[in-house]
């Protein structure tokens, strides 16, 4: 295996085969796997929520957590930027993962996080005296934007990760989604097949579903803290959880819708269901 480091111009597809332009050379093969931005859509205030956060790998001198508990979105927090609040998942009595996360158009000045950490821990948690021992901080486009799986006359530019559109536009979730893409990308290699994969109608009804929650987030027809709250005070965690992995039963996604505000959703998903599909 041999790794380049070099600006990349151009990927072209001419039906054969795959070409990648760069500043320095001109590689050929049969196919190109992309992650690069270079084909991704327009996203703007107006098609894309960011799921922006700062997380803290706390560790205390005295036991505090119980470590078969987690917070998975607790929304006790100022609500002016959108939808925000704290995951705090627990590793150990002593340790665990404190994480600030919003869904807004922008993201914060640096000690804003700090300052909302801080205030969380000590002011929820009850905690004083600990150690940091591990910062993170990401942003994830949670965007009605269109992307391609594939691209060229050949579908010899397979997009991959978040150029293919494996980050799960509601929640942000990419890991298993790329691990499960991936997979099926070995499989057809290695039976002689093309990688370019369509997507099945089970993955194009979760994308639905991804465009409605999204577009009523973004219309303002109800906040992140109304959504989730609604979801989580009717419908059990695991349901929940399941659905955020496109994993859910219809009958799952059933009690799922009717937990919501039903007028909003529908509006956003007629809208949605007949918006075109470029």
């Amino acid at each position: 295996m041999v790794f380049s480091n070099e600006k990349i111009l151009e990927i072209n597809d001419s039906g054969k085969s795959a070409e990648v332009k760069t500043d320095s050379a001109v590689y050929t093969s049969e196919y190109v796997f992309n992650s690069t931005g270079l084909f991704h859509p327009k996203m703007d205030e107006k098609n894309t929520l960011l799921q922006h956060f700062m997380g803290w790998y706390i560790k205390t001198t005295e036991p505090v957590f119980n470590s078969k508990v987690g917070k998975l979105m607790d929304f006790r927090l100022n609500q002016q930027h959108g939808a925000t609040f704290m995951y705090v998942l627990p590793v150990s009595s002593t340790e665990a993962l404190v994480e600030y996360t919003l869904f807004s158009e922008k993201t914060l000045k640096e000690d804003e996080y700090i300052t909302e950490l801080e205030k969380y821990i000590r002011d929820e948690l009850k905690i004083n005296d600990y150690e940091i021992t591990h910062r993170e901080f990401g942003v994830i486009p949670m965007t009605m934007a269109r992307f391609k799986r594939y691209l060229g006359a050949g579908k010899r530019i397979i997009n991959i990760g978040t150029a293919g559109g494996f980050t799960k536009p509601s929640s942000g979730y990419t890991f298993q989604f790329v691990q499960k893409h991936l997979l099926q990308v070995a499989e057809r290699l290695k039976n002689g097949q093309s990688p370019a994969i369509k997507a099945s109608l089970r993955e194009r009804m979760f994308f639905w579903y991804d465009m409605t929650l999204l577009e009523v987030l973004l219309s303002g027809r109800l906040t992140g803290e109304q959504i989730f709250s609604s979801l989580f005070g009717k419908v059990d965690p695991e349901r929940i959880l399941a659905f955020l992995a496109n994993e859910s039963t219809f009958w799952e996604e059933f009690k799922i819708r009717n937990s919501v505000p039903v007028i909003p959703f529908m509006m956003a998903g007629m809208k949605q269901f007949v918006a075109p599909r470029k």
